[in-house]
């Protein structure tokens, strides 16, 4: 690059490369010069080994990865600020196939380069062409990795007269996760700034299921005797296990109820000899998990794991709920119409048609 200087006083010594900083840190992350086994564990090198080796369900099968290749970019500079196009190379990964043998001893089953993505380049000025145009990548701040406690500034009463706080959970790398009170003190949980749910189902997703679990997990409990108690040391009390009935298995009272009069009474009919109750007061003490867990409509993990799934993925969700949906409407045509095994099934329009569709048009292939 040619320069041109108008000043009067020489200057005493060069102007040192600013943007050293810069191309040294990329030429280090990409390392497209360093071979293979000569690779020091940073940039693209330590995040595919971050990752893999990936196993499968059963840890039978590991996909091992091996080495990275950078191709060439296919387009110049010059020629991709007059084509619109990207200055970028092919990135290229050697994967490696193997299955555990029942002696313990790894099978190679087979080697491939993998695809991965176009991967930007930087130019000489250090930038980057994206579509024709060019850009700089600036450094910002970011919050850094923890946990994160605050007082919520919007709503900062609840309905009880306490203040409202929220907590926010920041990982190294992955979705961050952040609970929040409502003016009902209820605990809501936010996962990548998604759609809010009852905190509760997060423990219901690890595998803490009933609310007899959660509820002992954050009250103290203790067991009165139905026999000897009056009605006005039980009434009013929470129920922190579900009340069975034991002669026919009936549940009389699910655990988070308030026992009222007539329950007691229909307790005493049912012959219940004792229940266990939070032994804190709910008037006196936080009741935000008993409220949280009235919000809650979640009574297993497979539901917990299907909401948040649901929240956090929603478009995913959506697209397989479709197929199954359709799959139900297939399997709900004539019973005299029969698929012919020996045809194509774009030949039967009209077995795979949705009920309701007009005759002739074609159904959605499973």
């Amino acid at each position: 690059m040619k320069k041109t200087s108008f000043a009067r006083i020489h200057p005493a010594i060069d102007l040192p490369p600013l943007l050293e900083m810069q191309t040294r840190s990329y030429e280090e992350f990409l390392q497209k010069d360093v071979s293979p086994s000569e690779r020091k564990i940073q940039g693209l090198q330590a995040a595919f080994m971050d990752v893999f080796p990936i196993m499968s369900t059963d840890e039978v099968l590991s996909l091992e990865f091996m080495h990275y290749t950078l191709g060439e970019p296919r387009y110049t500079v010059d020629e991709a600020l007059s084509k619109d196009a990207n200055f970028s190379a092919q990135l290229r990964a050697w994967l490696r196939l193997v299955q555990k043998q029942p002696g313990g001893k790894p099978k190679v089953l087979t080697e491939q380069e993998v695809y991965f993505c176009d991967l930007p380049l930087m130019t000489t000025p250090a930038t980057f062409i994206m579509n024709g145009v060019e850009r700089v990548v600036v450094s910002q701040l970011h919050r850094s990795p923890g946990v994160i406690f605050e007082e919520d500034e919007e709503k900062k009463i609840s309905s009880y007269g306490k203040k409202l706080y929220f907590a926010r959970l920041i990982p190294y790398r992955g979705a961050w996760v952040e609970f929040e009170f409502d003016l009902n003190n209820a605990i809501y949980v936010r996962i990548d700034k998604k759609r809010k749910l009852p905190a509760t189902a997060v423990l219901r997703a690890m595998g803490i299921e009933t609310d007899a679990e959660i509820l002992s997990l954050f009250y103290d409990t203790e067991t009165l005797n139905l026999a000897s108690a009056a009605a006005e040391t039980v009434v009013g009390r929470v129920v922190a296990k579900d009340v069975v009935d034991t002669t026919t298995g009936e549940v009389v009272l699910e655990a988070n109820k308030e026992i009222t009069r007539e329950i007691f009474l229909r307790l005493q009919d049912k012959k219940v000899r004792s229940v266990d109750v939070i032994a804190s007061d709910p008037q006196v003490n936080d009741v935000a998990i008993r409220n949280t867990l009235l919000k809650d409509n979640l009574k297993t993990r497979k539901e917990a794991i299907q909401a948040i799934y649901r929240v956090v993925r929603p478009g995913i969700h959506r697209s397989r709920a479709g197929r199954n949906l359709h799959r139900q409407h297939a399997l709900q045509v004539d019973p005299q119409v029969r698929l012919d095994e020996s045809r194509p099934v774009q030949n039967q329009p009209e077995a795979l048609a949705l009920p309701g569709s007009p005759r002739g048009t074609e159904g959605f292939q499973i």
